[in-house]
């Protein structure tokens, strides 16, 4: 898989997380400590040049999930 197959699934997968825990894009970008706009381009497919390990820590924790598992389709 190439790397941009990769973040089109990570930003897929945030959506998806988002949507399937009923949470807010407001209270979504709170709990990844980024700007409503920030995320709004992510569930659009438009990563930031360079994302912080610790957002993707962030994410994963509030989660319970594996921080590897948000590149990988999830089920």
């Amino acid at each position: 898989m190439r790397n941009d197959e990769y973040s089109v699934i990570f930003c897929q997968n945030i959506k998806a997380l988002r949507e399937k825990n009923s949470i807010s894009k407001k209270k979504m970008a709170e709990i990844w400590g980024i700007g409503l706009t920030s995320l709004s381009k992510i569930e659009q497919n438009i990563l930031p040049p360079r994302l912080k390990v610790d957002i993707i820590s962030k994410l994963s924790k509030h989660f319970k999930i594996k921080s590897y598992k948000l590149f990988d389709l999830l089920p």
